[in-house]
């Protein structure tokens, strides 16, 4: 999210308001990972480190993919 001091992670009104743009209703923890990936993808792009964040995380991968397959999932089904 563009700030006037640069990159932001996503508010939670800005969640909240797509939320209610979209009719979807999210479950705690999809609202957490997308609050954690927001700010990790801001934190990441500051970094002197050019390597991606889950680059040395291979284990989360498959939980990272089912959370987003179930995410769309309920999308899909509205």
């Amino acid at each position: 999210m563009p700030t006037g001091m640069g990159n932001a992670p996503l508010s939670c009104t800005e969640i909240e308001a797509w939320q209610r743009c979209t009719h979807t209703r999210l479950e705690p923890w999809e609202f957490a990972l997308i609050r954690s990936a927001s700010t990790a993808y801001v934190i990441q792009s500051v970094a002197d480190d050019t390597h991606p964040p889950y680059a040395e995380q291979p284990y989360m991968k498959p939980a990272i993919a089912g959370a987003f397959k179930a995410l769309a999932e309920r999308l899909r089904k509205k």
